[in-house]
């Protein structure tokens, strides 16, 4: 498999039993759904061996990023799950996603060029969002969706111009046959060229970069 981590299927296996467990102690877990930001325009823009990278060095982040009592998946496409198991208190789940986030946008070599890439995390946790995994997964999925919705990423079109003309401009630098930006057209001419938006007053400085990653704030 192209990231070397367990499936949709397995995933949801390893939650029905986290669930059971937790049942049974009593003890609550988390429950995290985390998404890439413009992984679309990456992966038709720059190809699929760009988006193959983008996913494969992502996968390798989040296996170093948790602890090994924690379960990663691949949901589909550049959505990926963790169950982070045990989770003693909110506060905890909380503290793990903030130090995981905290080394900001991830930046993959390809051919010679570096793509900075963003993510959005949304997170639920048993028993105090839901009962059963799938409403915990659907919680975490709409905070995952808020959270990509606030984030300066859906303000700042021009950060993808740039990444993409850089990109470009790059493999014809080094002979490349590619001719011009003009695959990327299509993808981009819906785009607003406008000055990228003002950050939020309080937005910490490790997300100050191009695809920043951000979650829900607790409810």
């Amino acid at each position: 498999p192209l990231t070397n981590i367990p499936n949709r299927r397995f995933f949801f296996e390893h939650a029905q039993r986290c669930l059971a467990r937790a049942h049974r102690s009593g003890r609550p877990f988390g429950l995290v759904v985390i998404d890439l930001n413009d992984f679309k325009q990456i992966n038709d823009g720059l190809g699929h061996t760009v988006g193959d990278a983008v996913l494969q060095q992502f996968a390798g982040r989040l296996r170093e990023g948790f602890r090994d009592t924690d379960f990663i998946g691949r949901l589909g496409g550049d959505e990926f799950g963790v169950v982070l198991e045990p989770v003693d208190a909110e506060d905890n789940l909380y503290g793990a996603l903030e130090r995981f986030a905290r080394r900001g946008d991830e930046t993959v070599q390809v051919d010679g060029q570096s793509v900075t890439y963003g993510y959005a995390i949304g997170t639920a946790m048993f028993p105090a969002q839901a009962d059963n995994i799938v409403d915990l997964y659907e919680a975490a999925d709409a905070a995952m969706s808020n959270a990509k919705a606030a984030s300066p990423a859906a303000a700042a079109p021009a950060r993808f111009r740039q990444l993409c003309t850089r990109w470009f401009e790059g493999r014809a630098r080094r002979g490349s046959k590619i001719a011009s930006p003009a695959p990327i057209s299509p993808i981009l001419s819906h785009l607003p060229a406008t000055p990228d938006a003002p950050w939020p007053a309080r937005t910490p400085r490790y997300m100050r970069s191009c695809w920043s990653p951000c979650w829900a704030p607790r409810a």
